[in-house]
């Protein structure tokens, strides 16, 4: 699509920042803006003008949010702004939804068999149980294991927390114990484990950045520590 036309049927309603943060498409970019101003606007905007005037192909293109439901409604809205045929061939997921093709790919490469992810809380709410038997903190307990593992903390720093939680590294290395012993893995060790498998094994890692060559991320903020390591070692270069 020839610039001047983009730019009267979708740069028109913007201001100067936001038109400036949309055709910012080589290097890092950041977009610092308060909620409601229209930051996923400039994003979809923005993924428009990389497809349509910069001519990047849309497989070239991740697009990662928080939740599947915003996934699913960037795609909607990108759709009818600029067709469902073009929205099809761009990829919009979760962090999640990354690590789980990341361990898939890793999977189908080096001959592995993932461990089964578990999907909700009543699967671990018994096993936590059998470590810690006050049912009203295991709440607490499964929030401070995420942590554990979003901070990317090493075991040896598990000793260093301060907690209210008695006996939490003896606990979350018992219920990583169990975990292993069953072959399966929680969201967090989800992303946890594609960390190591970026880290671990080049060839996947290439193989995702030779298919993406743009990372866009909503709501980059939100990101903890594991995740943000995940976007960085797939963007570094």
């Amino acid at each position: 699509m020839d610039k001047a036309i983009f730019e009267t049927a979708h740069l028109a309603a913007l201001n100067d920042q936001q038109r400036a943060a949309v055709e910012a498409v080589n290097g890092p970019v950041l977009l610092l803006a308060v909620p409601g101003s229209g930051k996923t606007t400039v994003l979809i905007t923005r993924l428009g003008y990389m497809t349509e005037v910069c001519g990047i192909a849309p497989e070239a293109i991740l697009t990662v949010t928080y939740t599947v439901a915003a996934t699913q409604e960037m795609r909607a809205r990108f759709a009818a702004r600029f067709g469902g045929e073009l929205a099809a061939r761009l990829e919009f997921r979760t962090i999640n939804g990354v690590a789980a093709r990341i361990i898939a790919l890793y999977s189908r490469m080096y001959g592995r068999t993932p461990p089964e992810l578990i999907r909700n809380e009543s699967e671990t709410t018994p096993l936590l149980m059998r470590l810690w038997q006050d049912e009203s903190t295991v709440k607490d307990l499964r929030t401070a294991i995420t942590y554990i593992k979003n901070m990317c903390l090493a075991d040896a720093e598990l000793d260093e927390l301060e907690t209210d939680i008695e006996n939490l590294p003896d606990l979350y290395r018992g219920y990583q114990k169990a975990l292993k012993a069953a072959h399966k893995m929680d969201y967090d060790d989800q992303l946890c484990f594609a960390l190591q498998i970026l880290r671990g094994a080049p060839a996947v890692a290439a193989a995702f950045r030779k298919r993406y060559k743009y990372f866009c991320v909503d709501e980059s903020q939100d990101t903890s520590k594991v995740q943000h390591e995940i976007i960085r070692v797939l963007a570094q270069e």
